[in-house]
């Protein structure tokens, strides 16, 4: 059994808080499983096989072409250069520790869930840098949902396709890839991150378009 129930508020990028936290939530662990053992039935014989290190949720953020914020997520917002989908909900966590996973419907009745990631929010002023994963061009609420490993995997998808076209067709500026034919490899391809596939199965659902 996997439990993800800890949790600490620190600066990721001092080392040695980094360091003081690791200890400190290893040691927290071990006193989940005591409380299990002790209190929830089936847990008498369990131990710890391992600790996984500590990973930040958020540190620094690009600030790209464009910034991807919860109301783009909530309204599902769709965008011409979209480079793949989300569905990872939005979770805000505090310095306190709490968590809250709200339903895009708290925010807006209509919503589906899932929303669309654009390029844009990969590149900025750069000619050829591109940037994947949690450190995305997005506010703390729509990173909260973007940073999740299946938005990731669909970002790194798409900047990597970009990359390959580019080099291809001896592109020196990202900003110059002709997003229909990088949209099109993928369709080709029928990877299920293609944005138009969710659009078709919307059916006449209205959509609010980025210009």
């Amino acid at each position: 059994m996997i439990l993800n129930c800890t949790s600490a508020s620190i600066n990721p990028l001092d080392i040695m808080e980094v360091s003081r936290a690791s200890f400190l939530l290893r040691e927290e662990a071990f006193r989940v499983v005591a409380y299990l053992k002790k209190h929830v039935d089936g847990f008498q014989n369990a131990y710890i096989a391992e600790v996984y290190d500590l990973a930040a949720r958020e540190a620094r953020r690009m600030i790209g072409d464009y910034v991807l914020t919860m109301k783009d997520i909530v309204e599902h917002k769709t965008f011409e250069d979209a480079v793949g989908m989300g569905a990872y909900p939005l979770n805000f966590h505090d310095a306190t520790g709490a968590v809250h996973i709200p339903s895009t419907r708290e925010f807006n009745e209509n919503s589906d869930g899932a929303y669309e990631i654009p390029l844009r929010c990969l590149t900025s002023s750069m000619a050829n840098l591109m940037v994947v994963g949690k450190c995305i061009s997005a506010t703390f609420e729509a990173q909260s949902a973007a940073r999740g490993i299946g938005p990731c995997m669909v970002g790194g998808q798409g900047a990597g396709t970009a990359a390959a076209l580019g080099t291809l067709e001896n592109i020196d500026d990202i900003h110059e890839i002709d997003i229909k034919e990088l949209r099109s490899s993928w369709r080709n391809r029928a990877f299920c991150s293609l944005p138009e596939s969710r659009r078709e199965m919307r059916g006449d659902r209205s959509e609010k378009k980025d210009n």
